[in-house]
């Protein structure tokens, strides 16, 4: 997938997300918390940023998924657990995380992809389309059928 900002966009939204931090940091110290006109016009160019991120990411999804719906009989996908492959790798006060910033960036670029939504537009395309979606158990996965009988 290309990169849904540029490098000008990136450099962009990282300055508004700083102006913004520091406008809220005024505003709740001189203001009451009352956001002012400025902050409010900040707020707004982060969030023309965000969209402009979000159609660039969609409209790669829809055209992917279409393109493969169209051109394949049959497209495969790994049945991967998203939730579990971005956990927080955190930690707790005891035994704290490690390496925490690059799970960090890893997690941001697993979900950048949004491999969710790919396979929910594939599922749709594919029926709409004629072809057919084999979604296979993801790899290292033991199968969790075979080890309930394993133990019974």
């Amino acid at each position: 997938m290309p990169p849904s900002l540029t490098k000008k966009e990136k450099a962009r939204l990282k300055h508004l997300e700083r102006k913004k931090a520091r406008q809220v940091t005024y505003a709740k110290k001189h203001n009451q918390g009352k956001y002012s006109r400025r902050l409010r016009r900040t707020i707004g160019q982060i969030g023309t940023l965000k969209a402009r991120q979000s159609n660039r990411r969609q409209d790669f999804t829809h055209q992917l998924t279409t393109s493969l719906a169209k051109k394949h009989g049959m497209v495969g996908i790994e049945d991967l657990r998203v939730k579990n492959m971005t956990r927080s790798a955190k930690g707790t006060v005891e035994t704290p995380g490690r390496n925490v910033r690059q799970k960090a960036g890893l997690n941001r670029a697993i979900l950048d992809s949004t491999p969710g939504e790919r396979r929910r537009q594939l599922e749709y395309k594919t029926r709409m389309y004629g072809s057919v979606l084999v979604v296979v158990p993801a790899f290292h996965l033991p199968d969790l059928r075979r080890l309930r009988q394993d133990r019974s």
